[in-house]
């Protein structure tokens, strides 16, 4: 039985995802991940951190892989206008804030899915 892989962490999609569908392993049926760096704000609560549990929520709930990635990337853009809109509940100043929906708006450029995206759990 092949298996989903999914992998929240910085180049993760550029290096392991990359490896694991190379000709020298067997490869999962789908991989989720970012090829470049991950920006994330070490905040608590976190908008961000809550869009990476609704992902893996909906992928755990039968979600295809493609599905997740597309509300993925609705919650982070949403994350984003939060810290942005509401950066006082955050305590942020607004170069902080700005530079959270920055480095969310990059993550979303390195979301990738590669192999079979119609896959579910």
């Amino acid at each position: 039985m092949q298996k989903i892989l999914v992998a929240i962490a910085c180049h993760a999609g550029a290096v392991l995802g990359a490896q694991r569908f190379s000709r020298h392993y067997s490869p999962p049926r789908a991989f989720l991940g970012f090829n470049n760096f991950l920006g994330h704000p070490v905040r608590s609560p976190s908008r961000a951190n809550d869009a990476y549990v609704q992902a893996l929520n909906d992928l755990l709930a039968g979600a295809t892989l493609r599905d997740v990635a597309r509300n993925l990337n609705d919650n982070l853009l949403q994350a984003a206008k939060d810290y942005l809109m509401n950066r006082n509940r955050y305590r942020l100043a607004g170069g902080d804030a700005m530079i959270i929906v920055l480095s969310l708006h990059a993550s979303l450029f390195a979301l990738v899915c590669l192999g079979d995206t119609g896959a579910t759990l």
